[in-house]
């Protein structure tokens, strides 16, 4: 968290510190979208009996595509856009200055 944050104990970092931080915590969304992929597949598999080799060939690249594309491309945009910024815990998407 940038070191001129008000209301934050011992902040230690800059804006790029910052950017840093968010654009991880962002692209991390990725892991409950493959959660939720992991049941498509089971959905998949036991409901409606595709075999491995079926999904592998025409789902899972797709469920990769989607799940990889979402997590770094909204970490992207959001870098891009200057939408990181200090949210009191953390900083990940937050309006700046805060408040606003």
């Amino acid at each position: 968290i940038p070191v001129d944050s008000a209301g934050v104990y011992e902040p230690k970092g800059n804006v790029g510190t910052c950017a840093a931080q968010g654009f991880f915590i962002q692209a991390n969304i990725a892991s409950p979208i493959y959660n939720f992929m992991l049941s498509v597949q089971f959905l998949l598999r036991v409901k409606y009996g595709w075999s491995e080799k079926r999904i592998g060939q025409r789902a899972e690249p797709i469920m990769h595509l989607v799940t990889i594309a979402f997590g770094v491309g909204t970490s992207f945009l959001c870098l891009g856009l200057e939408l990181f910024n200090d949210s009191t815990l953390w900083c990940w998407v937050n309006a700046s200055p805060k408040g606003c």
